[in-house]
């Protein structure tokens, strides 16, 4: 399948454990979210092609009542370095016996730096106040949870760690983790029964899975060289 759009085809680059970002990668079109216009909790950024979609998925949560703030959105690589080390030493604090095992606990809740979503400026965390605004799988059972699987498609979010796909990802279920791939591609993966009802299918690929086949393939986009 050829890809439904002409912008940045990093949008669709398959970024997981096993498969880094392109060495030195930063996002292009940055911009700062206004809290005005996007409920932040500090300051964000984003790519700016995926804001008009972001307004929309916000603004169809509010007719339903489902309030959400952005509580993460755009980090650097030295951002996520940084992340991960607080992970790692969070993990030491709670009885991990050195740092090996620290770095392999943590990594099934956090991204190596290079190997993050976040990097490509197309990703987003959100949250609610019946959570403190915390990043919690418990937002899953919450109808603002509910809400995002079965309709943050429509604006060109899929979650891509969806219950049941630790094994495949190997990240544990985030509800709050929506990664953007635009209307028309994320109406075609939806369409092919990537989550029914907002229930990930094990017989379904993962998204690092069907990015990267169609990836291989080379039906997408040519990888930029690697330094």
């Amino acid at each position: 399948m050829q890809p439904p759009f002409e912008f940045d085809p990093m949008v669709c680059f398959p970024v997981g454990k096993s498969r880094p970002l392109p060495t030195g990668y930063a996002s292009p079109d940055l911009v700062d979210l206004e809290a005005a216009v996007i409920p932040i909790q500090k300051p964000e950024r984003l790519r700016a092609i995926v804001l008009p979609d972001l307004v929309g998925l916000l603004a169809a949560a509010r007719e339903h009542a489902h309030d959400f703030a952005l509580i993460s959105a755009y980090r650097s690589e030295e951002y996520q370095r940084d992340l991960f080390a607080r992970y790692i030493q969070r993990e030491l604090a709670d009885g991990a016996p050195d740092e090996h095992e620290a770095a392999e606990r943590a990594n099934r809740c956090s991204a190596n730096p290079g190997h993050s979503e976040h990097q490509l400026g197309t990703t987003i965390d959100l949250s609610v106040a019946a959570l403190d605004f915390r990043l919690s799988p418990d937002l899953g059972d919450l109808p603002e949870g509910q809400w995002l699987a079965t309709d943050a498609w429509r604006f060109g979010f899929l979650h891509s760690y969806p219950a049941g796909s630790e094994s495949r990802t190997g990240y544990t279920f985030e509800p709050w983790h929506l990664r953007w791939l635009g209307r028309e591609l994320a109406a075609h993966i939806h369409a092919d029964g990537f989550m029914r009802d907002g229930v990930w299918n094990e017989m379904q690929p993962t998204l690092e899975e069907l990015l990267d086949s169609s990836t291989n393939d080379g039906s997408w986009f040519d990888e930029p060289d690697r330094a």
